[in-house]
């Protein structure tokens, strides 16, 4: 009953940061504050009631439109809060209640804000990469120089593999294959995961841009398509890599230890 009621205030916790991540996500990239004004229909600009800013319930509720105007609410709202509430659920149960949780907790959030952010508007703003090496840097100064030289290493590696591919990618297409922000990112996600991890999850992420790319293509009959957003699918693939990269990286030196040349 104890776990379940611990459970339960964690999944409202973050619904709550869900909240706050959606108002990360649409004022960031605007420059304006995500501290005031209180919450507004981007329609008509009416202040948005307490009781219509209830996560997820609100949405419902509201049927999803706004009760001033009746614009249609983005599905994206409640869709980040469920997010959070299931992310920070998942890393409670996988990591119990320790400094794991509050540290891959804070890159998952912090990802699914630019997850999102960068999938709309194909933007990775500085200010939530910079939170987050300030984030990875106080955790790893806080287990000793081994782990912090160990993180040090993994942003190196993470922002310098996405350089060089960046730079062969400018080469053979001509034109800019991967933006800045995409590279700031890989060293903020190798401060976090380190070196192993980090190229797991660039991997992992260039194949699900992949598959994006091919249904885009088939979509459009073309092959001419928008910038592709790598920043969504880096976040698809730390995911994936913190919880089964380890199982990857056996899975793979498995592979090639017993393959007859």
């Amino acid at each position: 009953m104890k776990n379940i009621i611990i459970f339960v205030w964690t999944a409202l916790f973050g619904l709550a940061i869900g909240s706050f991540i959606n108002v990360c996500i649409y004022r960031i990239p605007k420059r304006e504050s995500i501290i005031s004004p209180p919450s507004t229909c981007p329609v008509c600009k009416e202040k948005i009631n307490w009781k219509d800013n209830i996560p997820i319930i609100s949405y419902i509720l509201l049927k999803g439109k706004c009760r001033k105007c009746g614009s249609k609410i983005s599905i994206r709202y409640p869709t980040v809060e469920f997010l959070s509430a299931t992310i920070l659920c998942i890393n409670l149960s996988v990591f119990g209640f320790n400094k794991d949780l509050f540290l891959f907790s804070s890159l998952f959030l912090i990802l699914l804000a630019i997850a999102f952010i960068d999938f709309s508007i194909n933007i990775i703003p500085n200010k939530l990469i910079i939170l987050g090496l300030i984030i990875a840097l106080i955790f790893s100064i806080t287990d000793g120089i081994d782990m912090l030289l160990k993180s040090l290493i993994g942003g190196i590696v993470g922002g310098l593999t996405l350089f060089i591919i960046r730079f062969i990618g400018n080469k053979f297409l001509g034109k800019e294959s991967m933006g800045w922000g995409d590279i700031k990112l890989g060293s903020m996600i190798g401060l976090f995961l380190e070196s192993k991890l980090t190229l797991i999850s660039i991997y992992l992420g260039f194949i699900i841009a992949l598959f994006y790319g091919i249904f885009l293509i088939i979509k459009k009959k073309s092959f001419s398509i928008k910038p592709l957003p790598f920043g969504t699918f880096f976040t698809i693939g730390v995911y994936i890599s913190v919880f089964f990269g380890e199982k990857i990286y056996n899975l793979y030196i498995n592979y090639f230890t017993n393959l007859k040349i």
